[in-house]
């Protein structure tokens, strides 16, 4: 890929995700900004990345001959990194959330359409292969109209989430931005929590524009040291369902006459491929980082108001949580 890209931030979730896809596709890393130089180019060394290091924002802007920025930094920081890209005339991408409350959300999106420079927030989900053939299943409407849905996503981010807030923003962010992609917007929320015991739970219980309805269970508990998360939705003529991240039944209706009285049921089922040749990169295309990026660095991004949505529908979750 032809591409030089600046990044702000070299943190964790940076290491593991970001950069690898970056080093995958083959985009120059042309500059990384971070709080301390020092710990930068150790961290670099160790990813065999060679590039211009800053501990200042306005002074990487100034001398960058890229027009890419990647953000990836604590939420609290997000926003005034994001306003100062786009007045530079940068396309961003930043990692969710891009904004903490509707008013900056609000704010990056009204920038974005004064620069006419995009923003490209990282809803990494929606383009999880999964999911990608499950909106393609429901969109060739070979099995009708979606009718409803049950989905779960649990996890254990007690690490990184004390508050409701946190936890709406840095993790079930992830789902509602799935859910909008697959099943439209979000026309009504219900939202109920239990905090007993070592944890919250959560069930959202969603209405969506065009009359679909489902419900939603968030767990932020120790009991989900390993991740799950799954979908199964119900149409006029079958069901699809989602196992964790790498399976997928499709379920096609047979109207038969007596059909118990032969084999009438089927089920398309999709699985992952195991083989070696994937090396550690399988994990970053099956949860949809890869495609991200082939996507933010496509020149044919238009600025949508996708996160002032998802943005507003947390806000509201937390109004009810209160």
């Amino acid at each position: 890929m032809d591409k030089s890209v600046n990044i702000i931030g070299i943190g964790r979730h940076a290491k593991k995700n970001i950069y690898p896809c970056l080093q995958h596709l083959g985009v120059h890393i042309e500059s990384v900004t971070t709080h301390s130089k020092e710990k930068a180019l150790s961290k670099l060394e160790h990813l065999g990345i060679h590039a211009c290091v800053y501990d200042n924002v306005d002074e990487m802007l100034k001398e960058s001959k890229s027009d890419y920025v990647i953000i990836i930094v604590p939420m609290e920081e997000a926003y005034s990194l994001v306003m100062k890209c786009i007045k530079a005339g940068k396309r961003v991408f930043v990692e969710k959330p891009c904004g903490l409350n509707l008013e900056q959300a609000k704010d990056i999106y009204d920038c974005t359409s004064e620069m006419n420079t995009p923003v490209f927030v990282g809803f990494m989900k929606r383009y999880a292969p999964c999911y990608k053939k499950m909106k393609e299943y429901i969109k060739q409407g070979d099995l009708g109209y979606v009718r409803s849905f049950e989905a779960h996503f649990n996890v254990d981010a007690s690490a990184f989430c004390e508050t409701d807030s946190d936890f709406m923003y840095a993790v079930a962010i992830h789902y509602l931005d799935l859910l909008r992609t697959l099943f439209g917007d979000i026309k009504h929320i219900t939202a109920l929590k239990n905090e007993f015991g070592n944890g919250v739970s959560y069930t959202l219980m969603l209405t969506m524009d065009d009359g679909i309805i489902g419900t939603l269970s968030l767990e932020n508990r120790a009991s989900w040291t390993r991740e799950s998360e799954g979908i199964t939705c119900t149409l006029d003529g079958g069901f699809i369902q989602s196992i964790e991240l790498n399976e997928l039944v499709v379920h096609k209706n047979n109207f038969i006459e007596d059909n118990w009285q032969t084999l009438s049921e089927e089920d398309r089922v999709y699985r992952e491929s195991y083989t070696p040749a994937s090396g550690a990169l399988k994990d970053l295309y099956l949860r949809g980082f890869m495609q991200e990026f082939i996507e933010f660095f496509k020149v044919d991004n238009t600025i949508n108001d996708d996160n002032v949505k998802i943005t507003s529908v947390i806000e509201n979750i937390l109004k009810q949580l209160k």
